[in-house]
């Protein structure tokens, strides 16, 4: 690959890389949060009877394993992009060709697998009653 094309992939990934972020850096703190009240500081002075409930584990357990799916997500996504640029690039070498479709391939299949898993994950917190009380969204 050129010296030109790796630094265009280069830059281009990290302009992509960094875009997502500003978003975020947006996000209220107080709305965007992994941790109930019962986890925050200071919380055992005047323990809330509703922090005596198994149902905050439970909560905090589905709140870290959707956040890890959204991440795997991303990272299947981004393992997309890569073998869509690698078969862009290949210039009709079999060898290159392969392996722009295999991790295509593989990025399709950890999507699907990261998205039901969500989906799953979403269904458990209705069936469990979350909803109600938690927001998994």
């Amino acid at each position: 690959m050129g010296k030109l094309k790796k630094i265009f992939l280069g830059l281009s990934s990290l302009a992509i890389l960094f875009s997502y972020s500003l978003p975020a850096m947006a996000a209220d703190s107080k709305i965007a949060t992994l941790i109930t009240k019962c986890g925050q500081p200071g919380i055992l002075k005047n323990w809330p009877e509703e922090c005596k409930d198994v149902s905050v584990f439970v909560y905090l357990l589905m709140q870290l394993v959707s956040y890890l799916f959204g991440i795997v997500g991303a990272i299947a996504l981004g393992v997309f992009v890569y073998g869509g640029f690698v078969l862009i690039l290949s210039q009709g070498n079999q060898e290159k060709i392969q392996q722009g479709t295999g991790a295509m391939v593989n990025a399709f299949i950890g999507m699907f697998v990261s998205f039901t898993g969500y989906v799953l994950i979403s269904f458990v917190g209705q069936v469990l009653g979350l909803q109600d009380k938690f927001s998994l969204f």
